[in-house]
């Protein structure tokens, strides 16, 4: 049994709360009345859902907040809105998912499974029919911008990495000794050779196309 905790507006976590009762191993949990209620995920919740279908600056600080936890579940965040910069902001706050807020309730249960295994899940469509299940056949998009990273020198894949997880580029400056024009010129370099025309069009493409871990494995 899956159980997942269920964080937003109090109409917008019962509504949520409905569709999952009905589909079969989960279980959803849902805050208590009080305020310390909604800061505490119970023990042995295996994922957190915040049901916000509206953008909210919130929900990136509260995900910032519960995923500093030790042993946080991993996080997912239910939405209608497409913006890149707010998407871009829940990933890079901890977000392992984002998931139509109008999601049929089959493809909900998928990707709910997939990122309790681990995996990393976007779903800005609600009529997406295909999920990222890990191990199948890589999406042409997904070949693409692998291709493209791989012609991408160390420092730049690098640069990528950081970049996708949120740094500015004085972060970036200061974690890796190097000066502010040198990063704007790999910066512009990388998403040149991505082919976006903005840096968080290449932290979604990164995420989209899960090589979020395999930037990160080759900084090891």
């Amino acid at each position: 049994m899956i159980r997942v905790y269920i964080l937003g507006e109090p109409e917008d976590r019962e509504a949520l709360a409905g569709v999952l009762r009905t589909l079969p191993d989960l279980t959803p949990l849902l805050p208590g009345r009080t305020e310390e209620g909604a800061r505490r995920v119970p023990p042995g919740t295996d994922l957190l859902l915040l049901n916000a279908p509206r953008c909210s600056s919130s929900v990136p600080e509260t995900l910032r907040r519960l995923r500093t936890a030790p042993d946080a579940p991993p996080a997912a965040v239910v939405t209608a809105t497409e913006q890149d910069a707010y998407v871009a902001d829940c990933l890079t706050a901890g977000a392992a998912g984002i998931l139509h807020h109008d999601l049929a309730p089959a493809l909900l249960l998928s990707a709910i499974r997939i990122l309790v295994a681990g995996g990393s899940v976007l779903f800005q469509d609600p009529r997406a029919a295909v999920l990222p299940v890990p191990g199948a056949a890589a999406p042409a998009a997904a070949v693409s911008a692998e291709a493209a990273v791989k012609r991408l020198t160390a420092r730049q894949r690098e640069i990528l990495r950081l970049l996708a997880i949120g740094l500015t580029n004085a972060e970036i400056s200061r974690r890796l000794g190097i000066s502010g024009d040198t990063v704007k010129e790999h910066v512009r370099a990388v998403l040149r050779e991505l082919g976006v025309p903005r840096r968080i069009s290449a932290a979604l493409l990164v995420y989209r196309t899960g090589l979020l871990d395999r930037l990160s494995s080759d900084a090891t």
